[in-house]
């Protein structure tokens, strides 16, 4: 497999050159959770245009979130997607973060709970310490969320009968096996992924309990939100919980006539992207540039704005 992985970057790396064009590496996830479909349509717009700027953009399969962040700190990955939350936090306490830079909003994704719809589990209560729980593997974000709800919930890893780091691919298939209670799970919907749970392996989603959302939407990054029936199957009244945005970013290192060109790209072909994904179809400029960013805006960035928006 390592192998196979070598061959494929040295594919794409050398045709990224042969034609002129430089490279941005854009840092995504798993390939089975959102970041990464929508890492392909970002740089599916980016490409439209490579002729014209020359740049190339390549999506990354990565870690998650976290790990995003130390790749486009370290410069393994030039952009890269986490959630705006992690990307402040890392601003503001720390001290490399201090040169992390926003390039826009993408889409707001849920925080929600699956179970198995004729299982054991009918509310949040129903957790108990024989339960087996999936907490998501370490550097992705879905394990921010769920190191958060066992803070507010004094949970323990210790508590209950099996916890595991799984993978959302894993996740998925030890759900689908019965050998997975609950997983805890932060993605956009609606998925393809969690789609087929639902029809396929019973999954449901319950509520989250009101004192977890209070604590969340304490940061201004979280909002109270109800999932809807029609992306929540098997559900029949929508799912109170909590989003929040995932955000696209770089370092200020980074070059201005880079960042300026992709998102040049990305809003110039807004309507062929909004259309590449169900989870896009409702994206807006406005929420792209404007709406909660507090995480100073890459220069190449809020260049383009300024001047797409003065027009």
């Amino acid at each position: 497999m390592k192998f196979f992985l070598i061959i494929i970057s040295v594919f794409f790396f050398s045709n990224a050159f042969a034609d002129g064009n430089k490279l941005i590496v854009l840092g995504a996830a798993p390939t089975s959770g959102s970041y990464w479909p929508v890492s392909n349509s970002v740089c599916n717009a980016v490409n439209l245009d490579k002729i014209s700027h020359k740049f190339r953009c390549l999506p990354s399969v990565t870690g998650g979130s976290v790990y995003n962040i130390n790749g486009v700190l370290q410069g393994e990955l030039d952009v890269a997607l986490t959630k705006a939350h992690i990307l402040h936090e890392q601003y503001n306490e720390t001290d490399d973060g201090k040169s992390l830079r926003m390039i826009s909003n993408l889409y707001k994704e849920p925080v929600f709970i699956v179970v198995k719809k004729n299982g054991p589990i009918k509310s949040f209560d129903d957790i108990q310490n024989t339960t087996s729980i999936n907490i998501g593997n370490l550097g992705s974000g879905k394990r921010v969320v769920a190191d958060k709800i066992f803070d507010i919930m004094n949970w323990n890893t210790e508590d209950f009968t099996n916890t595991f780091d799984y993978t959302t691919n894993e996740s998925m298939r030890a759900f689908c096996n019965n050998e997975l209670d609950v997983m805890i799970e932060a993605v956009g919907l609606p998925n393809a992924n969690y789609d087929y749970l639902a029809t396929e392996c019973d999954a449901t989603y319950i509520d989250l309990k009101q004192n977890i959302i209070d604590s969340f939407t304490k940061n201004p990054f979280y909002t109270e939100y109800s999932i809807p029936t029609e992306i929540a199957f098997n559900n029949i009244n929508p799912v109170k919980t909590v989003n929040s945005n995932i955000v696209l970013f770089t370092k200020k290192e980074n070059s201005n006539e880079m960042i300026y060109s992709l998102v040049s790209s990305l809003i110039s072909n807004f309507e062929i992207y909004k259309g590449s994904l169900p989870l896009l179809s409702h994206s807006t400029l406005e929420y792209y540039s404007q709406e909660s960013i507090l995480t100073p805006l890459h220069e190449g960035a809020d260049k383009f704005y300024r001047e797409y928006f003065s027009n």
